[in-house]
């Protein structure tokens, strides 16, 4: 009977476990923008990490996936929105379109607590705390690139107002998920254990000292005088700006929104001419006049024709005083291109959602200009990824991304965007200039803050000073490659250090 109730209590606790590894990833996202509730960062993964230094690694499994669902599953719930609301597809359908997405995702938690239970669960609390830190990051940069990408909810994002953003301009979002990511297990390994506190609450302090220290200096400097912009938000419904009878109601709108704001630089969102190039010749030769005669160089989004190539770009176009011309290089999959179309177009209403057959853009194209000042220029999800920006600089003295996020509806998905967006800038030492067609339209200083913003859904111009610089942050010297190695060495280290003590 004895022995009957210590396996109750031990499967119970497991159990318990189970549902805590869940938990802990159904509430990391809230450290994300729009809550911003950044502490909470420094509590799940602790949680995560407490939760696989028990059982079996068939639990370790489980619990990862537990983990990754409940994380996706509040950070990327917009994905149904975007696949119900705009995409016209079935509630049901829409949801398990969504669960088998999210689903998918938890596979890399489940992936990361393998590779943590069968090689860095260790009695040595460095090898299981720089181990796990380490894993966490290098699955980030998996999911960067693998099936062309997913870097949302990258961990470093949530500490835009800690002081740990500062380490952004030398070891980049990703040093800065790591760094969260130690902080929290050697939090939680204060909990479970208590010879190492001291050592422990020490060098939490040094990383915040250092962090805080770090916000004194400026890589880059200012060039010139500030440029005056103006961003507009026209807030076009995705219900109607793709409908060919309502194109006028796009093109006037921006046209008129324009007349009173005319500025050095005025910037128009993704798609605001949600038209071919070609077909708006008369249109776009009305804007370069107007610009020119107020001096000033308009940039707006569009849809460009190659006719020979049968080719159709996501892009954007400079008028006026300069002329430049951008074509988006990373496309969305489902909502820009369409994988296996063959197979999928017309299988559900989500398969056939409008402009879903762009092409890429060449890899390395030419910086957009206005006056002489140069700008590295990005469509949407672009500014979520690190290695697009990196080869604009130094030559790039502003950062640009224009996007069109009514697809995601009222859910998070746009202020997580945003909160990208700011991390460039942070990384980069550049101010930039940030214009959606519904919101967040702001503009965002060298230290990645917001200095000036728009309402949401609401239509306005948003004027004011960008700041030009040069220069180059150590990240945008070293590049990334050092960081992506020193974590390897990072595991290796810990590996050796700990193959003795193992559970």
């Amino acid at each position: 009977m004895k022995l009957l109730r210590t396996n109750i209590y031990i499967q119970q606790s497991h159990y318990a476990l189970d549902i805590l590894s869940w938990l802990a990833g159904l509430i990391l996202p809230l450290a994300f923008a729009p809550l911003n509730f950044y502490l909470i960062a420094f509590l799940a993964p602790g949680l995560f990490f407490l939760c696989l230094l028990d059982g079996s690694i068939k639990r370790a499994l489980w619990r990862g996936w537990l983990f990754g669902f409940g994380f996706y599953l509040t950070g990327t719930s917009w994905v149904f929105v975007s696949i119900h609301v705009f995409g016209h597809t079935n509630f049901l359908v829409a949801g398990l379109l969504t669960a088998l997405w999210v689903s998918g995702l938890g596979l890399l938690f489940l992936i990361q607590a393998y590779i943590f239970v069968r090689l860095f669960r260790s009695k040595n609390i460095w090898t299981s705390c720089l181990g796990f830190a380490a894993l966490w990051v290098l699955i980030e940069w998996f999911r960067t690139w693998f099936l062309t990408g997913f870097p949302w909810l990258l961990l470093g994002n949530s500490q835009l107002t800690s002081p740990l953003k500062h380490f952004a301009p030398i070891i980049s979002v990703y040093g800065i998920s790591f760094l969260v990511v130690l902080i929290s297990t050697l939090l939680a390994n204060i909990l479970r254990q208590i010879k190492s506190t001291v050592t422990c609450l020490i060098l939490i302090l040094l990383i915040f000292v250092t962090g805080a220290c770090l916000g004194h200096f400026h890589w880059t400097k200012p060039i010139g005088k500030p440029l005056q912009v103006s961003l507009v938000q026209g807030d076009i419904a995705q219900s109607i700006k793709w409908d060919p009878k309502q194109l006028q109601v796009s093109l006037q709108r921006y046209q008129k929104l324009t007349e009173q704001h005319w500025a050095t630089w005025v910037v128009w969102p993704e798609g605001a001419v949600p038209d071919l190039y070609r077909n708006q010749t008369t249109y776009f030769a009305n804007l370069r006049k107007l610009a020119k005669q107020h001096k000033s160089t308009l940039t707006t989004g569009t849809v460009i024709a190659n006719m020979q190539q049968r080719a159709l770009y996501n892009g954007l176009v400079t008028l006026g005083d300069n002329k430049g011309l951008y074509l988006k290089r990373h496309l969305v999959p489902f909502g820009e291109y369409l994988p296996m179309q063959n197979l999928l177009r017309g299988v559900i209403s989500f398969f056939n959602i409008p402009m879903s057959s762009f092409s890429a853009g060449a890899d390395r194209q030419p910086l957009l200009a206005v006056g002489h000042i140069k700008v590295a220029p990005f469509l949407c999800y672009e500014i979520a990824y690190l290695n697009l920006m990196l080869p604009s600089l130094p030559q790039a003295n502003l950062l640009m991304t224009a996007s069109d996020d009514t697809w995601f509806g009222k859910s998070w998905a746009a202020a997580q965007q945003l909160q990208m967006s700011q991390m460039r800038s942070l990384e980069s030492g550049r101010a930039q200039a940030v214009v959606a067609n519904d919101g967040f339209t702001a503009l965002v200083n060298a230290q990645g803050e917001i200095t000036k913003s728009l309402p949401r859904y609401q239509i306005g111009v948003l004027s004011g000073k960008l700041q030009p610089r040069e220069g180059a942050t150590p990240l945008v010297t070293l590049g990334w490659l050092p960081e992506f190695m020193s974590l390897l060495l990072l595991l290796l280290a810990s590996l050796l250090l700990g193959w003795r003590k193992r559970y």
